[in-house]
């Protein structure tokens, strides 16, 4: 009887008003459809993932290649090659960047704010239209709040993707010092959109190490006392049960009380028998010891053992360019690094390795001539800034020698530096960028045969 009664009712209504009351209800059920999806997006498939990291220190890195690997998505961009075309085009976008310095971009992530400009800009004046407005996104951003510029470059990423239109679907998160809380609420945001909410990372394997020799390699030196630390697996199977690694990854060790995490360059290669690394002993204006190197250098007693974690620094490997020409340039335990490289590129049948090298002085502190005489094909320059008879820096040992600089890029060689940021590793930028120039120091860059590790 309802039934019947309805149809009744139906054939008494006007068909025009019928079509009205029908395209009234159609107009409310898209304006209903589209404002949840203002609050809830389409869960992209596959193919629509775009990750993208800036890295100085392999973390940014490491954490998109577990983002890319969770969702399927392609192996993840450095920001610096991210297409802007492919940003314009749409789809999701993940961004996993580092603040590095005072406040300042990655090395892989300095020249695209500029480039994003410009392109705007030329986006803007010709078709007069928002140019990423079809881009949405998420940010994780890495830092660490001892520093002024607290997660500074990704908050000016964030910023300058959404004033050309893109769309963030979550506030940028800001991760401190590696917080594991802040990295596992990353990663379960991620795991809702493949149906998996109660998802947790997958943490790098552990591996108990003894420490089986500790060299002091510069007594007498007036810089921070610098050793040589050589580690074995604790539960040594012939090197069956080894952790592979590979020249310009770390080597990272958190105990309880530290605060944060610490990581090391690995100085050498699982063929050498041990993990070896350069850590010098930190002292601040107070003469308080720093609490890891403390550990390492004066603690941690021989035959003890300690847990390490092998991390993947791939925006610091040889990758394609192991049998290049090499200029390796560092200066302190940045040393440790460089060594790795020489080593595998000499393995690899690297035709010639030239090494730049500062410290203090030379009678103490000539850790590159005491761990790696030269040899056959590798051409070392030691610099030393407080030698009473010839001060120098790296960067003006590279300025005197311009023309074989110009000469080693010219055939192919790729530049390496290893050390800190301060003095050392900007100096060493600006000679670059003096002597070969900006436009070809980026494409060495984007070439992936510039690469720093700095700190």
């Amino acid at each position: 009887m309802a039934f019947e009664y309805f149809s009744a009712a139906l054939e008494a209504v006007p068909p025009l008003r019928l079509a009205a009351a029908g395209g009234v209800l159609l107009a409310w059920a898209a304006l209903c459809r589209h404002a949840w999806r203002r609050g809830h997006p389409l869960l992209p498939a596959a193919g629509e993932w775009t990750v993208v990291y800036a890295s100085q220190t392999g973390t940014a890195a490491a954490l998109a290649e577990e983002s890319a690997a969770l969702l399927g998505a392609p192996p993840p961009l450095p920001l610096d090659l991210l297409p802007l075309e492919r940003l314009a085009g749409g789809g999701r976008f993940l961004f996993i960047v580092a603040t590095a310095g005072e406040g300042e971009a990655p090395d892989n992530g300095r020249r695209f704010g500029a480039r994003l400009d410009a392109w705007c800009a030329a986006t803007r004046s010709s078709a007069g239209q928002v140019p990423l407005a079809a881009a949405r996104y998420a940010l994780l951003a890495l830092g660490d709040d001892r520093y002024p510029g607290f997660c500074a470059f990704g908050e000016q990423l964030d910023l300058a993707l959404q004033a050309a239109g893109a769309r963030p679907w979550q506030a940028m998160l800001r991760v401190n010092r590696s917080d594991e809380a802040s990295l596992q609420h990353w990663f379960a945001g991620l795991g809702a959109f493949i149906a998996a909410p109660q998802l947790t990372r997958q943490a790098l394997a552990t591996t108990a190490w003894r420490l089986q020799q500790r060299d002091h390699l510069n007594p007498g030196s007036s810089g921070g006392e610098v050793y040589r630390l050589c580690f074995v697996p604790a539960a040594d199977g012939g090197g069956s049960n080894w952790p592979i690694w590979q020249s310009g990854d770390l080597a990272r060790i958190e105990l309880p009380g530290w605060g944060a995490p610490r990581d090391y360059s690995i100085a050498s290669l699982p063929t050498d028998g041990s993990l070896q690394l350069l850590v010098r002993r930190q002292v601040d204006r107070h003469g308080r010891p720093g609490l890891a190197s403390n550990f390492l250098c004066s603690e941690l007693p021989l035959n003890g053992c300690v847990d390490w974690q092998i991390r993947p620094h791939a925006p610091f490997h040889l990758a394609d360019n192991a049998q290049r020409p090499l200029l390796l340039i560092g200066n302190g335990v940045g040393l440790a690094g460089l060594l790795a490289h020489l080593k595998a590129a000499r393995a690899a049948g690297s035709a010639e390795q030239w090494l730049v090298y500062g410290e203090r002085c030379p009678q103490a502190d000539d850790h590159a001539g005491r761990l790696l005489p030269a040899g056959e094909g590798v051409r070392i320059d030691r610099v030393f800034s407080r030698c009473p008879q010839a001060p120098a820096y790296v960067q003006q040992r590279l300025r005197e020698a311009a023309g074989e600089l110009q000469d080693w890029v010219a055939r192919g060689a790729a530049i390496y530096v290893c050390g800190s940021r301060r003095g050392m590793g900007d100096g060493v930028e600006q000679v670059l960028r003096n002597v070969l120039g900006e436009a070809l120091l980026t494409q060495l860059a984007q070439a992936g045969r510039y690469r720093r590790d700095v700190f």
